[in-house]
């Protein structure tokens, strides 16, 4: 009678496993420097919905917000 046929380990990772390695840090000026004018992606992954010390999402929203709007003088 023949061993039985185990599964070899796959090299190939599963996509999930693709993207920036362990080690990347995402600074903590994300998301500048950046072009003037530019709006912010919200569906960005490395912008946290909320942060005390870090760029978060609803500042990402204000910025977008006050590149839209015309203040015009007085």
């Amino acid at each position: 009678m023949a061993p039985r046929r185990t599964k070899a380990a796959s090299r190939i990772k599963p996509p999930y496993a693709r993207g920036e390695p362990e080690d990347y840090i995402v600074p903590q000026t994300y998301p500048w420097p950046r072009e003037e004018g530019t709006e912010i992606s919200l569906t960005d992954p490395n912008i946290p919905k909320s942060s005390e010390t870090r760029w978060d999402k609803e500042a990402s929203r204000r910025y977008n917000t006050l590149l839209n709007t015309n203040i015009f003088p007085t």
